[in-house]
């Protein structure tokens, strides 16, 4: 898994996804809510996904920048 703090040391901004399991974010606690199940897949997607903004001004040569950080991160790591 590639690691959050790495890409931000190497000026990769990223945020997490608003998805999975949506009573794990903080804006649930102002709501009352009843969970009926586990939600063991939506917890993964929370814990484990992310993404790296992208608008129309970002160039080819920084979505590079982002594969090539990323590669260089599970070259060492993996």
């Amino acid at each position: 898994m590639i690691s959050l703090k790495y890409l931000e040391n190497n000026n990769i901004e990223t945020r997490p996804i608003m998805a999975g399991d949506i009573i794990e974010h903080p804006a649930m606690h102002y709501y009352n809510w009843k969970q009926v199940r586990t939600l063991e897949n939506s917890s993964k997607i929370i814990k484990n996904v992310f993404f790296v903004g992208n608008h129309s001004s970002i160039k080819q040569k920084e979505r590079e920048y982002i594969m090539d950080v990323m590669k260089s991160f599970l070259e060492k790591n993996t």
